[in-house]
């Protein structure tokens, strides 16, 4: 989950640089054949822990 969290970086840093008033990320598991979900495809297995995904989204609702 190394590449997620360097893109949400980017993703705030334009937040707080240029404004950025959303982002998507449309993956949230696996699909056949790839890997870069937050879950595997059956659900069964959550790559990142969910608290560190609130702390690390959380940024982005300070003022």
């Amino acid at each position: 989950m190394e590449h997620y969290k360097y893109k949400f970086a980017q993703i705030v840093e334009m937040k707080k640089s240029m404004g950025l008033s959303a982002a998507v990320y449309t993956q949230t598991t696996d699909v056949e054949g790839e890997v870069n979900g937050l879950m595997t495809y059956d659900r069964k297995v959550i790559k990142m822990p969910i608290g560190e995904l609130y702390e690390m989204h959380s940024v982005l609702y300070e003022e």
